[in-house]
Protein backbone atom coordinates (compact mmCIF):
# COMPACT_ATOMS: atom_id res chain seq x y z
CA UNK A 1 0.00 0.00 0.00
CA UNK A 2 1.35 3.45 -1.14
CA UNK A 3 0.32 6.62 0.39
CA UNK A 4 -0.29 9.27 -2.42
CA UNK A 5 -1.93 12.00 -0.43
CA UNK A 6 -3.17 13.40 2.74
CA UNK A 7 -4.24 16.80 4.42
CA UNK A 8 -6.56 17.71 6.92
CA UNK A 9 -9.35 16.57 5.39
CA UNK A 10 -8.89 13.21 2.95
CA UNK A 11 -5.96 10.69 2.68
CA UNK A 12 -5.55 9.09 -0.55
CA UNK A 13 -3.49 5.56 -1.45
CA UNK A 14 -2.47 3.84 -3.92
CA UNK A 15 -4.70 0.01 -2.61
CA UNK A 16 -2.95 -3.09 -4.18
CA UNK A 17 -5.01 -6.27 -5.54
CA UNK A 18 -6.00 -8.02 -2.48
CA UNK A 19 -7.12 -6.09 -0.10
CA UNK A 20 -10.76 -4.98 0.59
CA UNK A 21 -11.00 -1.01 0.85
CA UNK A 22 -12.72 -1.55 4.72
CA UNK A 23 -13.46 -4.33 7.33
CA UNK A 24 -13.72 -7.77 5.39
CA UNK A 25 -16.47 -9.95 6.94
CA UNK A 26 -13.89 -13.15 5.83
CA UNK A 27 -11.15 -12.07 7.57
CA UNK A 28 -8.66 -10.99 5.74
CA UNK A 29 -6.92 -7.60 5.36
CA UNK A 30 -8.00 -5.00 4.60
CA UNK A 31 -7.10 -1.09 3.31
CA UNK A 32 -8.56 0.96 5.70
CA UNK A 33 -6.89 -0.98 8.81
CA UNK A 34 -3.83 -1.24 7.44
CA UNK A 35 -3.73 2.66 6.56
CA UNK A 36 -5.45 4.04 10.04
CA UNK A 37 -2.42 1.71 11.44
CA UNK A 38 0.05 3.33 9.68
CA UNK A 39 -1.43 6.91 10.30
CA UNK A 40 -1.44 6.32 13.91
CA UNK A 41 2.19 5.06 14.21
CA UNK A 42 3.36 8.45 12.30
CA UNK A 43 1.48 10.04 15.54
CA UNK A 44 -1.44 11.40 13.34
CA UNK A 45 -5.06 11.08 13.69
CA UNK A 46 -6.04 7.48 12.48
CA UNK A 47 -9.90 7.85 12.19
CA UNK A 48 -11.07 7.38 8.36
CA UNK A 49 -14.34 7.52 6.80
CA UNK A 50 -14.95 4.92 3.65
CA UNK A 51 -16.42 7.55 0.88
CA UNK A 52 -15.94 5.07 -1.93
CA UNK A 53 -14.74 1.65 -2.97
CA UNK A 54 -12.74 -0.20 -4.90
CA UNK A 55 -13.35 -4.11 -5.19
CA UNK A 56 -10.85 -6.44 -3.86
CA UNK A 57 -9.30 -7.46 -7.21
CA UNK A 58 -8.80 -3.99 -8.36
CA UNK A 59 -6.11 -1.65 -7.41
CA UNK A 60 -5.53 1.87 -7.42
CA UNK A 61 -6.49 5.29 -6.37
CA UNK A 62 -8.64 5.00 -3.19
CA UNK A 63 -9.82 7.89 -0.61
CA UNK A 64 -10.57 8.14 2.76
CA UNK A 65 -12.34 11.36 5.01
CA UNK A 66 -10.31 12.18 8.05
CA UNK A 67 -12.98 14.06 9.68
CA UNK A 68 -17.09 13.67 9.78
CA UNK A 69 -17.76 16.77 7.72
CA UNK A 70 -15.41 15.69 4.94
CA UNK A 71 -17.35 12.24 5.10
CA UNK A 72 -20.39 13.66 4.63
CA UNK A 73 -19.61 16.22 2.03
CA UNK A 74 -17.21 13.49 0.03
CA UNK A 75 -20.26 10.73 0.16
CA UNK A 76 -22.76 12.99 -1.92
CA UNK A 77 -19.91 13.89 -3.84
CA UNK A 78 -19.53 10.57 -4.45
CA UNK A 79 -23.28 9.56 -4.83
CA UNK A 80 -23.75 12.28 -6.93
CA UNK A 81 -21.28 10.98 -9.17
CA UNK A 82 -19.69 14.32 -9.28
CA UNK A 83 -16.11 13.07 -9.06
CA UNK A 84 -13.86 12.01 -12.14
CA UNK A 85 -13.35 8.20 -12.06
CA UNK A 86 -10.32 7.57 -14.97
CA UNK A 87 -9.06 3.50 -14.97
CA UNK A 88 -6.90 1.66 -17.51
CA UNK A 89 -7.85 -1.58 -18.39
CA UNK A 90 -6.73 -4.69 -20.48
CA UNK A 91 -9.64 -6.16 -22.76
CA UNK A 92 -9.59 -8.85 -25.31
CA UNK A 93 -9.36 -8.37 -28.36
CA UNK A 94 -9.54 -4.93 -30.49
CA UNK A 95 -11.84 -2.09 -29.00
CA UNK A 96 -13.02 0.74 -31.24
CA UNK A 97 -13.67 2.90 -28.29
CA UNK A 98 -16.60 5.02 -27.77
CA UNK A 99 -19.54 5.81 -25.03
CA UNK A 100 -21.33 2.48 -23.61
CA UNK A 101 -24.56 3.24 -22.05
CA UNK A 102 -26.51 -0.40 -20.50
CA UNK A 103 -28.79 -1.06 -17.88
CA UNK A 104 -27.36 -3.03 -15.10
CA UNK A 105 -28.46 -5.61 -12.90
CA UNK A 106 -26.96 -7.14 -9.70
CA UNK A 107 -27.05 -10.98 -8.88
CA UNK A 108 -25.97 -10.75 -4.99
CA UNK A 109 -26.66 -14.34 -4.86
CA UNK A 110 -23.78 -14.65 -7.74
CA UNK A 111 -21.79 -11.44 -7.10
CA UNK A 112 -22.49 -10.96 -10.79
CA UNK A 113 -23.65 -7.39 -12.89
CA UNK A 114 -25.80 -8.02 -16.07
CA UNK A 115 -26.57 -6.06 -18.33
CA UNK A 116 -30.56 -6.13 -18.85
CA UNK A 117 -33.22 -4.02 -20.08
CA UNK A 118 -34.28 -0.52 -18.83
CA UNK A 119 -37.52 -2.11 -17.80
CA UNK A 120 -36.23 -4.90 -15.46
CA UNK A 121 -36.92 -4.81 -11.55
CA UNK A 122 -33.43 -2.92 -10.11
CA UNK A 123 -32.17 -2.34 -12.95
CA UNK A 124 -29.65 1.28 -12.78
CA UNK A 125 -28.42 3.31 -16.15
CA UNK A 126 -24.82 2.53 -16.64
CA UNK A 127 -22.47 5.10 -18.95
CA UNK A 128 -18.56 4.68 -18.95
CA UNK A 129 -16.44 5.94 -22.09
CA UNK A 130 -13.62 4.39 -23.45
CA UNK A 131 -10.33 5.13 -25.69
CA UNK A 132 -8.23 2.75 -26.77
CA UNK A 133 -4.61 3.23 -26.28
CA UNK A 134 -2.77 0.49 -28.03
CA UNK A 135 -3.13 -3.16 -29.44
CA UNK A 136 -0.43 -5.47 -28.84
CA UNK A 137 -0.40 -9.33 -30.39
CA UNK A 138 0.24 -11.84 -27.59
CA UNK A 139 0.23 -15.76 -26.47
CA UNK A 140 -3.45 -15.43 -26.17
CA UNK A 141 -4.59 -13.39 -28.51
CA UNK A 142 -4.73 -9.31 -29.56
CA UNK A 143 -4.84 -7.58 -26.24
CA UNK A 144 -6.21 -3.90 -25.82
CA UNK A 145 -5.22 -1.40 -23.51
CA UNK A 146 -7.83 1.16 -22.96
CA UNK A 147 -8.36 4.17 -21.18
CA UNK A 148 -11.74 4.62 -18.93
CA UNK A 149 -13.77 6.86 -17.97
CA UNK A 150 -16.75 5.92 -15.75
CA UNK A 151 -19.76 8.33 -15.74
CA UNK A 152 -21.47 6.26 -13.23
CA UNK A 153 -20.61 4.23 -10.50
CA UNK A 154 -22.19 0.63 -10.51
CA UNK A 155 -21.50 -2.49 -9.21
CA UNK A 156 -18.94 -4.42 -11.99
CA UNK A 157 -19.77 -1.75 -14.30
CA UNK A 158 -16.41 -1.67 -16.59
CA UNK A 159 -16.23 -5.33 -16.22
CA UNK A 160 -19.88 -6.11 -17.16
CA UNK A 161 -20.13 -3.82 -19.85
CA UNK A 162 -16.67 -4.16 -21.58
CA UNK A 163 -17.82 -8.32 -22.01
CA UNK A 164 -21.32 -7.38 -23.22
CA UNK A 165 -19.81 -5.06 -25.95
CA UNK A 166 -17.41 -8.17 -27.10
CA UNK A 167 -13.93 -7.05 -24.92
CA UNK A 168 -13.80 -8.74 -21.53
CA UNK A 169 -11.12 -7.92 -19.52
CA UNK A 170 -8.40 -10.18 -19.57
CA UNK A 171 -7.71 -12.34 -16.68
CA UNK A 172 -11.67 -11.36 -15.36
CA UNK A 173 -13.12 -15.32 -15.91
CA UNK A 174 -16.44 -14.31 -14.25
CA UNK A 175 -16.95 -11.84 -17.19
CA UNK A 176 -15.46 -14.36 -19.85
CA UNK A 177 -11.81 -13.05 -19.84
CA UNK A 178 -8.61 -15.16 -20.18
CA UNK A 179 -7.08 -16.50 -17.42
CA UNK A 180 -4.51 -18.86 -18.53
CA UNK A 181 -1.72 -16.40 -17.05
CA UNK A 182 -3.29 -14.19 -14.74
CA UNK A 183 -6.05 -14.73 -12.00
CA UNK A 184 -7.71 -10.97 -11.43
CA UNK A 185 -9.57 -8.68 -13.80
CA UNK A 186 -6.49 -6.42 -15.54
CA UNK A 187 -8.16 -3.10 -14.52
CA UNK A 188 -6.55 -0.42 -11.94
CA UNK A 189 -7.89 3.04 -11.12
CA UNK A 190 -5.62 5.41 -12.51
CA UNK A 191 -7.38 8.85 -11.51
CA UNK A 192 -9.74 10.48 -8.91
CA UNK A 193 -10.09 13.87 -9.41
CA UNK A 194 -13.40 16.13 -7.37
CA UNK A 195 -13.83 19.51 -5.75
CA UNK A 196 -14.29 19.30 -1.69
CA UNK A 197 -15.34 22.98 -0.12
CA UNK A 198 -13.48 25.27 -3.14
CA UNK A 199 -10.52 23.00 -3.22
CA UNK A 200 -9.73 21.01 -6.70
CA UNK A 201 -7.91 17.41 -5.52
CA UNK A 202 -6.98 15.43 -8.58
CA UNK A 203 -5.16 12.34 -7.84
CA UNK A 204 -3.34 9.95 -9.57
CA UNK A 205 -1.49 6.24 -9.56
CA UNK A 206 -0.04 4.02 -12.30
CA UNK A 207 0.08 0.00 -12.30
CA UNK A 208 3.41 -1.53 -11.71
CA UNK A 209 3.93 -1.21 -15.51
CA UNK A 210 6.79 -4.47 -15.35
CA UNK A 211 4.32 -6.41 -14.58
CA UNK A 212 2.27 -8.51 -16.73
CA UNK A 213 0.14 -7.49 -18.35
CA UNK A 214 1.26 -3.72 -18.60
CA UNK A 215 4.53 -4.53 -19.18
CA UNK A 216 3.08 -5.42 -23.20
CA UNK A 217 2.53 -1.39 -23.55
CA UNK A 218 4.86 1.11 -24.19
CA UNK A 219 5.70 3.09 -21.45
CA UNK A 220 4.12 5.91 -22.39
CA UNK A 221 0.98 5.22 -20.98
CA UNK A 222 2.22 5.30 -16.97
CA UNK A 223 4.00 8.36 -16.85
Amino acid sequence: MKLLFKDKKIVAIDKPVGLSSSFDLSGGKDAMSELSSLLSKEGEGSTLFLVHRLDNVTGGVLVYARNKDAAGKLSAIFSEENAQKEYLAVVMGKAEGGTLCDYLSKDSRLGKATVTSKGQKDAKLARLSYLPLESVESDLGTLTLVKVNLNTGRFHQIRAQMSSHGNALLGDGKYGGSVARVKTPALFAKGLSFTLDGHSYDIKAFPEKTAFPWNLFNDKHFT
